[in-house]
């Protein structure tokens, strides 16, 4: 069975940037890949990279990589994005006003 060198690795980004995940695998070729998040087969994504272009709330979880080949397959361990958007951080901005507050008494 193929196995996995490289596990993707999760990220945080802002709504609107993009991010890749990458898994390295070895065995036997040839090699065949396919991308998941949170269990969900993601139709069309078969590389050892996968890119996700401008990134939205929707696009938050945990993806994974299947590599199969001949002899059998194997997940990668699961890469957690994670999606900042707008409102998170508006209400981080109010946290650092309260907290500046308590620092001025």
């Amino acid at each position: 069975a193929p196995r996995i060198d490289t596990n993707p690795r999760g990220a945080v980004v802002s709504a609107g940037e993009s991010v890749e995940f990458r898994v390295g695998a070895s065995g036997a070729s040839p090699l065949a890949y396919q991308w998941y998040i949170d269990g969900r087969e993601l139709e069309g994504e078969a590389e050892p990279e996968l890119a996700v272009m401008s990134v939205e709330p929707r696009h938050a979880g945990a993806y994974t990589c299947r590599v199969s080949n001949a002899q059998g397959e194997v997940t990668s361990n699961a890469a957690r994005l994670e999606v900042e958007s707008g409102d998170v951080v508006e209400e981080l901005d109010s946290v650092e006003e309260i907290g500046d507050e308590v620092d001025e008494f």
